[in-house]
């Protein structure tokens, strides 16, 4: 049953699969494709979880919104007719649970004398929805992560440990670590970058 598959996975070093189209997904899931479910979900996990992070939330919280986002995605999927509107419908769908957790936190901590941090946090989380600049910007990192996701594996190490690692390291450490002369690490750079242009060209046109 594809509802039991609702799982969250947040592994950014794992092999990355190359994903469909959503259209695509979301028709395998329709015609009972477990894995197809996994991809879909394993594709929009980040989206999701960044909501409430946005809002302040906790990560229990934030895991409970998880699963009932999966869930109202499976019971919706016949009617999302148009695939492109699929991350707008997450990012909606995802803000509007974080409201309702907002506002049941906010009155417990109402409805209790504040004896510890957790039940007083309900009252500072504000509940109004996210500005459309925020908005954007989520669904601009959903592209992007969604192409980096199909770059080749060893693109998706070089421009991690180029742009997104903290450790700051080497030139001669990058290529030690992905076995290539430090001498390579500069053009091939550039040609990762290349691919990942071509590949945000390509979601633009889609």
């Amino acid at each position: 049953m594809l509802a039991s598959r609702v799982t969250h996975q947040n592994c950014p070093n794992s092999p990355a699969r190359r994903s469909q189209s959503d259209g695509g997904l979301i028709a395998e899931c329709l015609a009972g494709d477990e894995q197809a479910w996994k991809n879909l979900v394993e594709k929009y996990n980040r989206l999701i979880y960044s909501i409430p992070f946005r809002y302040g939330l906790p990560d229990s919280e934030a895991a409970d919104i998880f699963q009932s986002v999966c869930l109202k995605l499976l019971e919706n999927l016949p009617k999302l007719r148009d695939s492109s509107k699929l991350s707008s419908w997450l990012i909606t769908t995802t803000s509007r649970e974080c409201w309702g957790v907002i506002r049941r936190l906010a009155t417990i901590s109402r409805g209790h004398d504040y004896a510890d941090d957790e039940e007083r946090h309900g009252e500072q989380l504000d509940p109004s929805p996210l500005p459309e600049e925020t908005i954007l910007e989520l669904e601009e990192q959903q592209t992007m992560a969604h192409a980096f996701r199909l770059l080749p594996e060893r693109c998706q190490h070089l421009l991690w440990y180029l742009y997104y690692d903290k450790t700051g390291l080497s030139y001669a450490e990058i290529g030690r670590r992905l076995g290539i002369p430090e001498g390579s690490v500069g053009p091939s750079r550039a040609r990762c970058l290349g691919k990942l242009r071509a590949l945000l060209e390509e979601a633009d046109l889609a």
